[in-house]
C-alpha cells in the first residue's frame, strides 16, 4: 500500500510539472513586444533594447509603452518599428494599451513644448535641435524636417 501511496505522489508531481512547463511554454509563444515592456516597466527592471540597421542598443528601465513606442528612462524614445532584439525582458503574454498615444503624437507633444532632442536616424545620421513642429509623418528639427519612420531613438536634450 505504500508503494501505491508514494506512485500516486510521484505521478501528482510529474502531472503538476508537466503542467507548470506548459503554461510557460504557452506563455513564451504568446508573448507580443508591448506585452514585453509593459511587464518590464511593471518589474521596473532595466532592459537592453537593441535597435535595427546598427543603431546600436539603448539601455534603461521601460517608464512609458505607447501604442507603437516605449520610453526608457525620462528621456528616451523609442518606435516598435525601430527595435530589433529586446534583453532581460522575460515575459509578456499580453497585449499592450488599446489607447496608448502614438509615437507620432509623443513626438508632437514634444513640439509643442519646444523640446530640444537629438534624433538618430535609420542611416546612421543624427539630427539635433528644437523641434518645432509635428506634421502626420514629418518633424521639424531646426531647419531639417525629419521622416518620423526613419527616427531609431530620439532623445531629449537636458540642459
Amino acid at each position: 500500500m505504500d508503494n501505491l501511496s508514494d506512485d500516486l505522489a510521484a505521478w501528482d508531481a510529474a502531472s503538476l510539472r508537466r503542467r507548470e512547463r506548459s503554461l510557460r511554454e504557452q506563455a513564451l509563444w504568446s508573448t507580443t513586444l508591448p506585452g514585453l515592456f509593459l511587464d518590464a516597466a511593471e518589474r521596473g527592471a532595466p532592459v537592453a533594447v537593441v535597435l535595427r540597421g546598427g543603431a546600436g542598443t539603448r539601455t534603461g528601465v521601460v517608464t512609458v509603452v505607447g501604442a507603437d513606442y516605449i520610453g526608457l528612462g525620462d528621456t528616451v524614445l523609442l518606435p516598435f518599428s525601430a527595435i530589433a532584439a529586446v534583453r532581460g525582458a522575460v515575459s509578456g503574454d499580453r497585449d499592450g494599451p488599446a489607447d496608448g498615444l502614438s509615437f507620432a503624437a509623443a513626438v508632437g507633444a514634444l513640439a509643442e513644448e519646444g523640446a530640444e532632442v537629438s534624433t538618430l536616424l535609420d542611416c546612421g545620421e543624427s539630427v539635433t535641435g528644437v523641434l518645432r513642429a509635428a506634421a502626420d509623418s514629418m518633424v521639424l528639427v531646426d531647419t531639417t524636417w525629419v521622416a518620423l519612420d526613419a527616427v531609431r531613438a530620439l532623445q531629449l536634450v537636458v540642459v
